[in-house]
Formats: structure tokens, C-alpha cells, sequence
């Protein structure tokens, strides 16, 4: 297999995400962690709806259920945009926009987390405390 460089390697290590498991919903191609998705899906970052069924919203975007108008995603430091504009925070985060850790936070050498609460409880209020195990 030929060696890959530069920002080639670099879309290798980004993972896209996907409805199912499946990468772009398989409905759109992948580099560096953004999805382009195909003609007729919308162009979310998840290519899981069809626009012929759904208003499409634009990727950092979500349609706000009051108003149904599309509105700009917060600021989500440690995770993600849900459907209905709430930050989704990644494991050892916490906080309205995901920019609070959560106390205990294990990593790796890499800095992955491994466990919040030194793997002993979860991670429950918005300022970082734990809820220890009993």
C-alpha cells in the first residue's frame, strides 16, 4: 500500500460522523472530519435526511421547534450541536457549552479519556463535580 502524507494523513485520522455508525450516513464523502454530503441530502454533517422530507439547515446550524427557522449552533467547545441547539458534551466535559471538565478526568498518554471521577462515579453537575459510585 502506497504511504500517505500531508493532509491526506491527516483526513485519515479525523473520524466523520454518521447515522448508525455509518460514516456520512452513507450519503456523503468524508475529509478531515466534515461530511460533503450528495445532491438531495442536507448538508448537516450527518447526510441522514433528504431534503425532499426535511428543511434543511446549513452544517453549525439547527431548526429552533418555536420559530422553525434555522438558527446558528452555540459555540460547543468539548462536543457537539444537538438537533435542538443544546451543546452535546464529549466524556470528561461538561457545562451549557461543554467547556467545564469534569473533576477526576483520566487520559491517556495521547490525551483520549479514559474515565471521569477517577472511574468511580459520573460527572453530574454543570460545574464539573461527581456523583461518586456507592
Amino acid at each position: 500500500q502506497a504511504s500517505h502524507m500531508g493532509s491526506e494523513l491527516q483526513s485519515c485520522l479525523v473520524a466523520c460522523p454518521g447515522a448508525d455508525g455509518v460514516v456520512c450516513s452513507g450519503h456523503g464523502v468524508c475529509h478531515n472530519g466534515v461530511c460533503t454530503c450528495s445532491v438531495g441530502y442536507c448538508q448537516d454533517n450527518l447526510c441522514d435526511k433528504s431534503t425532499a422530507q426535511h428543511t434543511c439547515c446549513g452544517f453549525g446550524e439547527y431548526k429552533d421547534a418555536r420559530t422553525n427557522q434555522c438558527t446558528k449552533c452555540p459555540d460547543c467547545a468539548q462536543g457537539e450541536c444537538s438537533e435542538t441547539g443544546l451543546c452535546l458534551c464529549s466524556l470528561g466535559w461538561t457545562g451549557a457549552l461543554c467547556n467545564v471538565p469534569c473533576n477526576g478526568t483520566l487520559r491517556t498518554a495521547v490525551g483520549a479519556v479514559m474515565a471521569v471521577c477517577s472511574g468511580h462515579g459520573a460527572c453530574l453537575s454543570p460545574m464539573g463535580a461527581c456523583g461518586c459510585k456507592p
